[in-house]
């Protein structure tokens, strides 16, 4: 037994692919929508749960009108120098930016991690969209994923992060033509404490 476990163990390493791999399962857990409010007096809030932690996002508009989304320690603050993560968006002052925030669980190591896209309310104009999370001291907010990192040879009006079978995709790709666009695989290393990636076909994440 011992030896077949070795076997199928120098296997994946033969063939690139990391154990890692294996201990990742990924699943959606609460969606949420916060609008920016017009006026920097006001402030939404939303909370996720981790268990004994929560996860803190406020969403207002800085001193200039920018709209922000910032990650705070305790729900009650706005200001930078609090954030323990942020998001301004200063060329979209005068717009009405809704984030969507999506709670995704690794249900082998127990982390959460959030997708976070800026949007246009009322539009199906999208951002880019990121995926952030606790580190593994559970003290600092790490960004392990940013979409405008990643390529896509055809131009994209849509990034979106999905799970599909327990695995993590990021999927850049025009609407209505996704078959056409550019599909990232990203592989979870809980020993690096970060996101690797491979580029797959679109149908790997839809089939």
């Amino acid at each position: 037994m011992m030896q077949g476990v070795r076997f199928f163990l120098s296997l994946l390493l033969a063939l690139g692919m990391p154990a890692a791999v294996l201990a990742s399962h990924f699943i959606p857990m609460e969606r949420a929508f916060l609008q920016i409010p017009d006026s920097s007096s006001k402030v939404v809030q939303k909370d996720f749960s981790e268990g004994k932690r929560k996860m803190h996002f406020l969403g207002g508009r800085t001193r200039m009108g920018s709209p922000a989304l910032v990650v705070v320690r305790k729900g009650h603050f706005l200001e930078q120098d609090s954030a323990l993560w942020q998001d301004i968006r200063p060329n979209d002052a005068n717009r009405h930016i809704t984030y969507s925030i999506e709670q995704l669980k690794d249900t082998d190591t127990g982390r959460f991690f959030y997708s976070v896209t800026p949007g246009l309310s009322h539009s199906d104009c999208l951002f880019e969209t990121m995926l952030i999370g606790y580190d593994k001291e559970g003290k600092k907010i790490q960004e392990f994923i940013n979409s405008k990192n990643f390529y896509a040879p055809h131009g994209v009006d849509i990034d979106s992060i999905m799970t599909h079978r327990g695995n993590l995709y990021l999927a850049k790709y025009d609407f209505g033509g996704f078959q056409d666009g550019t599909v990232y695989r990203l592989i979870w290393n809980p020993e690096k404490d970060w996101f690797g990636f491979e580029q797959v076909s679109p149908g790997e994440a839809r089939s």
